[in-house]
């Protein structure tokens, strides 16, 4: 494979994307997804023009790769006790919201409903931890992420995920195109 030459895209290529739309295969923004999820049922979409841009160019280098792979499990669903209102209660408390009309109406019902009742020790269940990876790239063993733009949470979940597979596989991300061309030399040049 030949060396891979840099490209200047239209936005600069060290530029984050702030607040990026989700795009069809065809580069075109998705206002509405749930309407386009609908009118394009077998259709696949990106979450950013980035992540468009970096299947391209693994495409473009023949790199074999799977967009959207199976999520990680960072930290499996799982049982605890905790101090909350009973099932009962809670469904007692939500009905008095919907019923309540305005902030302050719902800030009374809240507040009259904490003096009422008591909570309880009880079992409760954690949803499980999980991680949406951009890509997999199969003949290296590598999980792709492509973050334009990184939200709070991400380093930390990222931490964490590195952490838990340290020995399984690798987690490399991507913020830039510059960064995914970096890789692509790696990888051509560990062969």
């Amino acid at each position: 494979m030949a060396q891979v030459e840099e490209k200047e895209s239209p936005a600069k290529s060290k530029a984050k994307v702030k607040n990026a739309k989700k795009v069809d295969s065809n580069g075109q923004v998705i206002n509405d997804l749930k309407q386009w999820k609908k009118d394009y049922p077998e259709d696949i979409y990106y979450d950013s023009a980035f992540e468009l841009w970096v299947d391209r160019t693994l495409n473009l280098f023949q790199i074999r790769h799977t967009f959207k792979p199976e999520k990680l499990i960072l930290v499996p669903s799982f049982t605890t006790t905790d101090l909350e209102y009973t099932k009962e209660l809670r469904s007692e408390l939500l009905s008095g919201l919907r019923k309540a009309v305005g902030k302050s109406a719902k800030s009374a019902v809240t507040r009259n409903f904490n003096k009422n009742n008591r909570k309880s020790l009880i079992e409760t269940k954690v949803l499980p931890e999980t991680w949406s990876v951009d890509f997999y790239l199969e003949d290296y063993g590598i999980y792709l992420e492509a973050k334009g733009f990184a939200n709070d949470g991400f380093d930390n979940k990222l931490k964490l995920a590195r952490y838990l597979t340290q020995y399984k596989f690798k987690i490399v991300v991507v913020y830039t195109q510059k960064d995914l061309f970096d890789l692509i030399n790696h990888l051509q040049n560990q062969n």
